[in-house]
């Protein structure tokens, strides 16, 4: 698969569309920590409390595409600053 070139502006805009429109809901009763690891181009994703491991199982499926990792709870993944808040993505 040849790797589709993304700013990294539009690569969070697709990988938010996607969360937001095909995942969010599905992700109901999980985990707000656990990390979700899509990729953009098919929505394809997979779920893990164990960043590393979300993105192993993606990328054994997709090699070679691109990938947006944001958690169930928060579309930030780490941050260096004050600790996460973490909402559920879904309505209520």
């Amino acid at each position: 698969m040849i790797k589709p070139h993304y700013s990294k502006e539009e690569l969070a805009e697709l990988g938010e569309a996607v969360f937001k429109r095909e995942i969010a809901e599905r992700l109901r009763g999980r985990d707000l920590r656990d990390f979700v690891s899509i990729e953009v181009g098919s929505g394809d994703y997979e779920v893990d409390p164990d960043e590393g491991l979300a993105m192993r199982r993606l990328r054994d499926r997709h090699p070679g595409a691109v990938f947006w990792i944001r958690r169930v709870g928060s579309a930030v993944s780490h941050t260096f600053g004050p600790r996460l808040k973490f909402e559920p993505p879904w309505a209520p």
